[in-house]
Order: structure tokens, then sequence, then C-alpha cells
């Protein structure tokens, strides 16, 4: 069996949103964040409760609201910047001169002792022992190297959800236990 298709810039910015969502790491540094900023928030109106005190005992709450937008608006801020330098970094190394391996047509074939994967510039064959298993996110399959990285196959390469599952199938019998991961149907 083989498979043709090609990976562009936004690709990698695409799959690896898809891919982080719901594992360890991600929601560990999701955490974190969410802790950080109603951390900031919560001291902001604290501080703004000690400093904003009349001499009646009330609060002039109208400040706090302001303080606390503007810091969600920081986060905010900087997430889009994160993204957009991502995407920016991605396709500088699409524009760059000479071929890259990467941001071009690829072709998985499959056989009876592993796949192989061909590029402009390269061809790599993996024995069936060196896969650790395919995952799937909604957008992308991944074929996981034992200690190695993943290959990563839009889903728009395949031209039916029949052909899509009948490779999925295909590696999944050389592989003893490899049960498709999230999304992957």
């Amino acid at each position: 069996m083989e498979i043709k298709y090609k990976i562009a810039p936004e690709d990698i910015t695409y799959y690896s949103k898809e891919a982080a969502k719901g594992t360890t790491s991600s929601t560990i540094q999701v955490f974190i964040i969410c802790a950080v900023v109603l951390l900031f928030v919560f001291s902001d109106i604290i501080l703004a409760m000690l400093s904003l005190q009349r001499a009646d005992g009330s609060i002039l709450i109208t400040s706090v609201l302001p303080r606390s937008l503007i810091g969600l608006a920081i986060v905010g801020i900087t997430y889009v910047t994160l993204i957009t330098l991502s995407k920016r970094g991605a396709r500088k190394l699409a524009s760059s001169s000479g071929k890259n391996g990467l941001f071009c047509e690829h072709t998985i074939t499959l056989d009876e002792s592993g796949f192989t994967e061909t590029t402009e510039v390269n061809r790599s064959f993996h024995a069936w022992e060196s896969v650790e298993k395919i995952t799937g996110t909604p957008s992308y399959l991944t074929i996981q190297i034992r200690l190695g990285a993943g290959y990563f196959i839009p889903k728009q390469a395949f031209s039916s959800i029949e052909q899509q599952r009948a490779f999925v199938a295909a590696v999944q019998k050389h592989l003893p236990t490899a049960p498709i991961g999230p999304g992957g149907s």
C-alpha cells in the first residue's frame, strides 16, 4: 500500500496543537498557566481592595475590573504572538533556498518488512519492529517510531475514510499490540 501527501508549514502548527491535546505535559502546562493567571488576578484584587478602601469601609471596585481585563489581554496577546512567531518560523524555513525534505511531497510505502518514507531528498526505511504504534488526531495519523520521531500524515491525503481505515489496518496488522490512539477513526 502506498500513500502520497504534502506537508506545508501550517501543518506543523496544526499538528502540534492537535497532538498536544490531552497529553500529560499539555495538561500540566495549562494548569500552571491558569494557576499563575489566577494568582495574579487575585493578588491584584486584594491589592486593589487594600489600597482603594474608602474611609467608610467600602471598596471602589471600578478599578479592579479594568486591571483584571488588562491582565487577561496580556495573556491573550502573548498567546497570539507565540502562534504568529511559530507560523512565521515555519514559513521562513519553507522558503529558504534548497530542498529541506519536510515541506515537500512524501510517499509512504507499506510492505511486509516495514515501511519506507521517500521525499525529494531522502529515503528512510523502518522495520515493523521499530514502529511503536499508529495514532490519530482529528486531522492527522501518526506512525510513531520507538525512541524516535513520528511520521505524521494529513488525513486529507486519503481519498476516503475507507482508504484511511485500510491504511491503519495495514500498519496495525504488523504491530503486536498497537491500538490506534484518540481521534484516529
